[in-house]
């Protein structure tokens, strides 16, 4: 019996054995670090926008947004949930849930919804004048202050001055309002 030849290969099948496990965990290894490398890139990416009504170009990345951008935003947002007639309020709110963050969509679509019945039965209309807006990133959270005046049936029937707290999220590069909140300024 060559007792030799088959010790020597069982250790060759040992050594081939560990070379190979050593490839699998730097293969598993690369890839991890591959992985984590594409996450940085993508968080980086930006993407550049020339939205109408924006005189300078607006970037949105992973988790911010430009200033102008947010500005531009809280305008468009004002002037769908604030600004309506018993006519055009339906298409106003359906339009402001594509905005919605999806976590409180079903929240939303519910009190818009009831809004919606409220003012068509009522003919109710509502305007609101911007006076100011002051932005917070770090809290990602935009304060619009004006002139709110509402009217039924084209009789002024109330005028004060609110603040909107208007809270939003940017996720994927595309912003997304969370809540918003409104109370009188005095």
């Amino acid at each position: 019996m060559k007792f030799d030849l088959f010790v020597q290969r069982t250790s060759n099948l040992f050594a081939v054995n560990r070379l190979l496990m050593v490839i699998v965990v730097l293969i598993g290894g690369l890839t991890l670090f591959n992985s984590f490398m594409l996450q940085l890139a993508l968080n980086r990416q930006a993407v550049i926008l020339v939205p109408p009504g924006l005189k300078d170009k607006a970037s949105l990345t992973a988790g911010t947004i430009d200033e102008s951008y947010a500005r531009q935003m809280a305008r468009y947002l004002v002037n769908l949930l604030l600004v309506y007639s018993p006519g055009t309020v339906r298409k106003q709110f359906e339009e402001a849930l594509t905005i919605i963050d999806p976590e409180q969509f079903a929240e939303y679509q519910t009190k818009l919804f009831e809004t919606v019945d409220t003012v068509e039965l009522s003919s109710v209309s509502k305007v609101f004048y911007t006076t100011k807006m002051q932005l917070k990133p770090s809290e990602d959270i935009i304060e619009v202050t004006g002139i709110e005046k509402t009217f039924v049936q084209d009789q002024k029937t109330e005028e004060q001055q609110k603040i909107y707290t208007i809270k939003y999220s940017v996720r994927s590069g595309r912003f997304y309002m969370t809540s918003i909140s409104g109370r009188p300024l005095r």
